[in-house]
């Protein structure tokens, strides 16, 4: 195999290109993309640490809203024990069930109502 000046100095000259390449224009650009991903790794773990409040936030709102239902359900007392009042007085007797049919027409008269009331906001 026979080597010519010619290939040397062609080496030598891409050797030349591959320093000046690294050095000005590979150095800045892995400084940049490192940096970006230092910014990106404070960002991700200041998310992670707020999702981390957030949830306990919520987790204690929960628990407040808990012990706020169960406080009200052991304030309500039952209905089935409910007195009637009356017009003198509280009455001895207990309230009688009404039909699902008699509360579906007093929904549906009211929801007509209403509506007919509301027309002219249209």
């Amino acid at each position: 195999m026979y080597i010519n000046a010619t290939i040397i100095v062609q080496a030598v000259h891409f050797f030349i290109a591959y320093l000046l390449l690294k050095h000005f224009f590979l150095r800045p650009a892995f400084a940049i993309i490192d940096t970006e991903q230092a910014e990106k790794a404070v960002l991700q773990a200041t998310v992670d640490s707020r999702l981390v409040v957030v949830q306990q936030k919520e987790g204690a709102q929960r628990e407040h809203w808990r012990s706020a239902q169960r406080a009200l359900v052991a304030m309500v007392p039952p209905i089935s024990k409910l007195p009637v009042v009356v017009k003198g007085g509280i009455a001895a007797t207990a309230l009688e069930p009404i039909p699902h049919k008699v509360i579906n027409d007093r929904a549906s008269a009211a929801a007509q109502a209403i509506v007919a009331e509301i027309s002219h906001v249209r």
